[in-house]
C-alpha cells in the first residue's frame, strides 16, 4: 500500500470484541506514536557518571540519566540549527560541549539543561577534544582546519598547520599526549596540541590507544583495522571490511583490555579479547548491523551503547555478549509505508532503514519483525485485504512475503525472475489476487505464491489504485493518468493531467479524487477523463482521503497542515499543522480510519526526522476551565448553532482526574439540542444541576459539534463586577505558550487532556531573553483530566521578576487557558497560544491609551533565533498615526509594549486610539492584548493577537441593556474594499436587525451595538448572536461591559469560513 490511503469501517461491535479496546490519542492534533529508533550519529557517556549519556539523532541532541535506557531531548536555542557532536569534559561530570552547525562551540555545565556560546560563531566543526587534566585547553577541528583555545573557548588560535583531520584522541595515562588521525598520516602531540609530529604515514580515519601500553595503537585505515605494537612505527592489518566503513574504536580501561569496533553498512560489532590482535563478531541481539557509533561506560566497561542507522540505540551490560534495544523516548524511526488491519489495532510500519515494525495496540508499543529479510532497507508494505496473516514487502525491488503475520519472511520469486517490483497491492474484490507493478504488470492468483507477467506498464510515478467496485486499475504516470480496464488490459491514457494520490469514491464508483501537479484537490466524475478543482489550490497538498461513510467528508495533508471539508470540497478548514516537529517535508504516507462514532483517525509518516504521527479528529469543543462555586464565582457558557440542521450536543463536566463529575444534584452529562440558527447561554451550575451544593471544579467538553457550532465561556462573580470571556474551540497542541503572566498567586495555568491516554507534561518559565528562568517541572495529566496550578504552585514563590512567560510541552495534544485574577478587582482569560498559529504579521484590532486606561501587547518570539519586531499604529481610516518603531526580540524571547508608550496618554475622549500592526521580517510571533484601567482596580480584559482574517465570522453572545453594552470592532484586512453584512439574531434564531457596511482596505469601524443599530436602543437584549459576512478577509471582536466600567470582557469573533 505504498503512498496510499486505506479506509476501513470500525464498528462498536468490533470494539466490544477486543479485550483492551484501542483508544484515541492525538485528539485534534498530532502525537508521535513511534516506533522507537532512528538514525543515531553519536552516542557518548559522561566520563565520571555511567548513568549520564548523550546521543545525536538527525541533528538533535538527547540525554539519558539511566545509563541509556530512556532518552529526552536537549532543548535550547543555542543548539539550532543542528547539533553535530556532543563532547563531555573528561574531568567534570555534567560539563558537556556541543558542536553546532555554523555556530561553533557551546557549553553546558548542568548536563545539557542550559548552554552558553563559546564560538567561533561562523565555524562548523566535526569534533572537539578537551585536554585531560586541563579543561581550559580545547581543540576543535574539521577536515579543513584545527583550532586551539587555552581559555575554555573564549578565544581561538589561528588555524594550526594540520589539516584533513578525521579523529583526535587523548592518551589516558598521559594528559598532555594527543593523537590525530588524518588523511596524510597519524600525528602525535605531547603539549596538548600546541605542536604536532607525524609518527606514521598512510591514510588514517580513527585511532584508539591502549590505556596502559602506549605502544599498542589501533587505527582505521581504508575500511580496515590496523594495529601497531611499537608506538606507530610499523603496522599490521587485522581486519578488513571492504566497502564497509568502521565508525568507532574503543578500548576497555582495565584488563583484559578488550577492544570493540562499530562497522557501518550491515557489518555490526566486532570484538577483540586480545588487545586488537584477533576479532570476532559480537552481534547477538542487534537487529540492525548498520552501526554508526559506539561508546563505553567509564566506570563499568561491560556497559556499551551503539547507535544504528535506523533502529536507534542498543545497550549491553555484559561486554557485548548480548545486546538489547535501548531507545525509549526516541520515537524517530524513518517510516516509508504503513498499513492497518481493520478493527484490530494491528499496524505494520516499514522503516526505510530499520525494517518492519508491528504494533497490536494502535502504535502504543512496537516489535521488530525482520526474520528472513536480507537487510532492513525495506520499501512498501501491503496487508492482504482478504487474509491479514499474509503480508507483502518490497526490499530493494524484490518481493518478500509473510504468511504468519510478519513473524517470518520469504522471497517470493516464482514468475518474477529478475524483474524489479516498484509496488504491490492486493485486489480488494478478488481473494488471492495480487498485483505487482514494475516495467510490467504481474498478477498472482494464489496470494503471491506464483506470478504471471501480463502487460507492459507506463513509467509510473507512484502506486496504482485498484478500484474496489470494478476491474479498473488507475495508474498515475509521468505522462498523465492511465487506466487499465482489467489485469490483462493494456493501460490507456485518459488524462494528460499529472495526478497523484488517486482515491476512488467508495459510494460513487466513477467518482475519483486526486491531487494535480499544478496544485489543489481535484475531482473527476467520469473515471478520470476530466477533472475539476475543488479546493486547496495553493496549499501544496500531498495526501488525500475520503470518508467511506460520508463522501462529503474529505481530509488532506500537506506542507501547510491538515485540512477537513464536510461539504464535498466547497469549504476546507485547516485543523492542525504539519506533523513534522522541526520543519516541513513531504508526507510520505498516511492512512485514514473511520469508526462508527464519526471520528477520523489519520496516521502520517512525515519522513525526516522520523516517527509515525496520529491525529484523531473529534467534532468537539473544549472549555479547559470550569469553576462554579456557589456565592463566589461562576462559569458561563454560550453555544450557537450557525448551521441549518439541528445538532445534538453532549456536554460533560470532567473532574481533575478525568471522571464525569459526580455529586448530589449533579446531572452529568447534559444533552442539548440546538436547532439551526439557535443559541443557548447558561451557567454551568444551572446546566449540570441547580440543586448541586458542592463546587464544580474541572473542565467541560462538548461532543457532537460540527463546523457550524461555536461558543465561548466566561468567568464572572455573582455581582458581575468581575467578568471575562474566552472562545471555545476544537484546537489542541503538543506545545502551548502562556504569554502574559502576573504575580505567582494571580496566574493560573489550566491544561485539559481530551485523550484517553495520560499526557506527560513539561512546563518551564522563560524570561524576556528566552532563557529558562525556572523549571522544567514535569507532571502527568490523567486521561480526560485537567492540570490546574498557580505559578506559585508550579515554580514556587519569588520566581517572577517581570517579562516572563510559560511554555508547556506534552506528548499528547492538550487544550489550555490562562486565568489572571485579583479577587474583588478583575479577572482575565487568555487562551493558550499554539506555536503553529504564530505568524510574521499580527494585528491588535484595538490599541488605545486614555487618561484612565491603557492597552498592553505581549509578543513572544516562537523561533530560536533573534528577530526584529516592527510596530505601527493605524487609525480607523487605515492611515498610520505613528511612525514605525523597530524593537529587537531575543530568541524565544518576549516583548511587552504599552499603548501609552507609543501614543501618549491621550485624553478622556479617547482620541489616542487605533489598531496596531506588528511585523517581523525574520521570525514568527504570537501574543495577546490586554485592556485595563491604569491600576487594574476595576477591570481587565484580554484578546489574542490576530494573524489572519476570515470572510464569515460569528460572535456567540450579545447583551444590550440599560446597564450593559456590547461593542463591535471590525477591521478589513483585505487589499480591496469590503462589502460587509452584519446581522444580529435572537437566541431562537429570529433576526433582530441587519445592515450593510463598506470598509476600505485597512479601515476599521468600532461602535456600540446600539450605534450600529439605533432601532434596538431601549430594547433589552440578554442573549443572541452576531454574524458578520464579507467578500474580503476581516478581523472582528466584541467588547462586553458595564457602562460604569466596573467590568469589561473582550472576545474575538470565531471563524465560520
Amino acid at each position: 500500500m505504498p503512498g496510499l490511503f486505506s479506509f476501513w469501517r470500525r464498528s462498536l461491535v468490533v470494539f466490544a470484541l477486543i479485550l483492551s479496546p484501542p483508544g484515541f490519542a492525538g485528539v485534534n492534533n498530532w502525537t508521535n506514536r513511534g516506533p522507537e529508533g532512528g538514525h543515531v550519529d553519536q552516542v557518548v557517556f559522561d566520563p565520571l557518571d555511567d548513568s549520564l549519556c548523550y546521543a545525536v539523532l538527525y541533528g538533535m541532541g538527547f540525554r539519558s540519566t539511566d545509563g541509556g535506557k530512556s532518552w529526552s531531548p536537549l532543548d535550547s536555542p543555542l543548539l539550532i540549527p543542528r547539533v553535530l557532536k556532543i563532547i563531555p569534559d573528561p574531568g567534570l561530570s555534567g560539563t558537556v560541549y556541543a558542536l553546532v552547525e555554523a555556530s561553533g562551540v557551546v557549553r553546558s555545565s548542568d548536563a545539557g539543561k542550559t548552554w552558553t556560546t563559546l564560538g567561533p560563531r561562523d565555524r562548523s566543526f566535526d569534533n572537539l577534544i578537551v585536554a585531560p587534566g586541563n579543561p581550559r585547553v580545547l581543540l576543535a577541528f574539521s577536515y579543513e582546519f584545527l583550532l586551539r583555545s587555552t581559555n575554555e573557548g573564549l578565544t581561538w588560535s589561528e588555524p594550526l598547520p594540520l589539516t584533513s583531520i578525521y579523529d583526535v584522541v587523548a592518551y589516558p595515562s598521559s594528559p598532555d599526549t594527543l593523537f590525530a588521525a588524518a588523511y596524510a598520516g597519524l600525528y602525535k602531540s605531547t603539549d596538548k596540541g600546541a605542536s604536532w609530529s607525524r609518527i606514521a604515514n598512510d591514510y588514517f580515519e580513527r585511532v584508539a590507544v591502549h590505556p596502559q601500553n602506549p605502544n599498542i595503537i589501533l587505527a582505521v585505515s581504508l575500511n580496515g583495522i590496523i594495529r601497531s605494537t611499537d608506538g606507530g612505527k610499523t603496522w599490521a592489518r587485522k581486519i578488513s571490511r571492504g566497502a564497509s566503513p568502521i565508525t568507532g574504536l574503543v578500548f576497555e580501561k582495565a584488563a583484559p583490555y578488550a577492544a570493540f569496533a562499530s562497522i557501518q553498512w550491515y557489518e555490526g560489532i566486532a570484538k577483540s579479547t586480545d588487545e586488537g590482535e584477533t576479532w570476532k563478531d559480537a552481534n547477538t541481539g542487534v537487529t540492525n548491523f548498520d552501526v554508526l557509533s559506539i561508546a563505553m561506560a567509564a566506570m563499568n566497561n561491560s556497559r556499551l551503547l551503539i547507535g544504528t542507522g535506523g533502529s536507534g540505540i542498543f545497550r549491553t551490560d555484559d561486554g557485548g555478549k548480548t545486546w538489547v534495544a535501548s531507545s525509549r523516548g526516541l520515537r524517530m524511526a524513518r517510516i516509508h509505508d504503513i498499513d492497518v488491519v481493520p478493527g484490530t489495532g494491528t499496524l505494520y510500519a516499514a522503516s526505510s532503514a530499520g525494517g518492519v515494525f508491528k504494533s497490536t495496540d494502535y502504535g502504543k508499543t512496537w516489535a521488530e519483525r525482520n526474520i528472513g529479510l536480507p537487510n532492513p532497507l525495506v520499501g512498501g508494505i501491503e496487508i492482504d485485504k482478504h487474509d491479514p496473516s499474509i503480508l507483502y514487502l518490497l526490499v530493494g525491488g524484490r518481493l518478500y512475503r509473510s504468511t504468519d503475520a510478519g513473524q517470518n519472511w520469504q522471497q517470493s520469486g516464482d514468475g518474477l525472475a529478475d524483474d524489479s517490483i516498484g509496488f504491490v497491492t492486493s485486489d480488494p474484490r478478488v481473494p488471492g489476487r495480487v498485483f505487482g507493478f514494475g516495467g510490467f504488470l504481474f498478477v498472482s492468483n494464489d496470494y503471491g505464491g506464483s506470478w504471471t507477467k501480463t502487460v507492459k506498464m507506463p513509467q509510473f510515478q507512484e502506486a496504482a489504485v485498484v478500484s474496489p467496485t470494478d476491474e479498473r486499475i488507475y495508474l498515475p504516470a509521468r505522462s498523465g493518468l492511465y487506466v487499465a480496464d482489467g489485469p490483462i488490459a493494456v493501460p490507456r491514457l485518459v488524462s494528460s493531467y499529472l495526478m497523484s494520490n488517486i482515491v476512488v469514491d467508495p459510494l460513487v464508483p466513477n467518482q475519483l479524487y486526486g491531487i494535480r501537479s499544478t496544485g489543489g484537490v481535484h475531482r473527476s466524475t467520469d473515471s478520470g477523463e476530466t477533472w475539476a478543482l475543488i479546493g486547496l489550490k495553493s496549499e501544496n497538498i500531498s495526501r488525500l482521503a475520503v470518508n467511506p461513510k460520508d463522501n462529503r467528508v474529505l481530509v488532506a495533508l500537506g506542507e501547510a497542515g491538515f485540512f477537513i471539508t464536510t461539504d464535498g470540497g466547497q469549504n476546507w478548514r485547516r485543523r492542525a499543522d504539519h506533523p513534522n516537529p522541526v520543519g516541513v517535508f513531504h508526507v510520505t504516507t498516511a492512512d485514514l480510519v473511520v469508526d462508527s462514532a464519526d471520528r477520523l483517525t489519520v496516521l502520517a509518516a512525515p519522513g525526516y526526522p522520523g516517527g509515525l504521527y496520529e491525529l484523531t479528529w473529534h467534532p468537539s469543543l473544549f472549555l479547559p476551565r470550569m469553576a462554579s462555586t456557589p456565592g463566589v464565582g461562576e462559569t458561563g457558557v454560550a453555544l450557537a448553532n450557525m448551521g441549518e440542521k439541528k445538532v445534538t450536543l453532549t456536554v460533560t463536566a470532567l473532574d481533575f482526574d478525568g471522571r464525569p463529575m459526580p455529586g448530589n444534584g449533579v446531572q452529568n452529562p447534559a444533552i442539548l439540542e440546538l436547532d439551526g440558527g439557535k443559541q443557548r447561554a447558561f451557567a454551568a451550575s444551572d446546566l449540570f444541576g441547580p440543586a448541586a451544593t458542592e463546587p464544580l471544579l474541572g473542565w467541560i467538553r462538548v461532543d457532537g459539534a460540527n463546523d457550524q457550532v461555536t461558543g465561548f465561556f466566561s468567568a464572572y462573580s455573582p455581582q458581575l463586577d468581575i467578568l471575562d470571556t474566552a472562545p471555545v474551540g476544537p484546537q489542541t497542541a503538543g506545545e502551548l505558550l502562556f504569554c502574559d503572566v502576573e504575580t505567582e498567586d494571580k496566574t493560573e495555568i489550566w491544561l485539559a487532556n481530551p485523550a484517553d491516554e495520560a499526557a506527560h507534561l513539561v512546563i518551564e518559565l522563560r524570561d524576556r531573553d528566552g532563557n529558562v528562568a525556572s523549571g522544567p517541572v514535569e507532571a502527568d495529566v490523567p486521561a480526560g483530566g485537567v492540570f490546574s496550578r498557580s505559578l506559585a504552585e508550579i515554580f514556587g514563590q519569588g520566581q517572577l521578576s517581570g517579562g516572563e512567560y510559560v511554555r508547556a510541552r506534552s506528548d499528547q495534544p492538550l487544550t489550555g487557558i490562562e486565568f489572571l485574577s485579583s479577587p474583588g478587582r478583575y479577572a482575565a482569560f487568555l487562551s493558550a497560544k499554539r506555536k503553529e498559529d504564530a505568524s510574521r504579521l499580527l494585528y491588535s484590532p484595538q490599541f488605545a491609551a486614555r487618561a484612565d486606561m491603557d492597552s498592553t501587547i505581549t509578543v513572544v518570539n516562537t523561533e530560536p533565533r533573534p528577530g526584529l519586531v516592527q510596530l505601527r499604529v493605524l487609525g480607523n481610516d487605515g492611515e498610520p498615526i505613528t511612525t514605525e518603531q523597530e524593537v529587537p526580540i531575543a530568541p524565544l524571547g518576549k516583548l511587552t509594549v504599552k499603548a501609552s508608550e507609543i501614543l501618549g496618554d491621550g485624553d478622556s475622549a479617547g482620541d489616542s486610539a487605533g489598531y496596531l500592526e506588528i511585523r517581523s521580517p525574520w521570525v514568527t510571533l504570537t501574543g495577546d492584548t490586554r485592556f485595563s484601567d491604569l491600576a487594574r482596580e476595576r477591570f481587565s480584559a484580554a484578546l489574542p493577537l490576530v494573524s489572519k482574517g476570515a470572510r464569515e465570522l460569528v460572535l456567540g453572545h450579545l447583551v444590550s441593556t440599560s446597564d450593559f453594552f456590547t461593542g463591535l470592532a471590525i477591521l478589513n484586512l483585505g487589499q480591496q474594499a469590503a462589502e460587509v453584512s452584519i446581522q444580529i439574531r435572537a437566541a431562537d434564531g429570529s433576526e433582530i436587525a441587519g445592515k450593510q457596511e463598506r470598509l476600505e482596505p485597512g479601515e476599521r469601524v468600532s461602535r456600540l451595538l446600539t450605534e450600529y443599530f439605533p432601532e434596538i436602543s431601549g430594547r433589552p437584549l440578554t442573549s443572541g448572536t452576531i454574524r458578520i459576512q464579507s467578500d474580503q478577509e476581516l478581523a472582528a471582536y466584541a467588547l462586553f461591559g458595564s457602562y460604569d466600567l466596573k467590568s469589561m470582557s473582550a472576545i474575538p469573533a470565531e471563524v465560520l469560513r
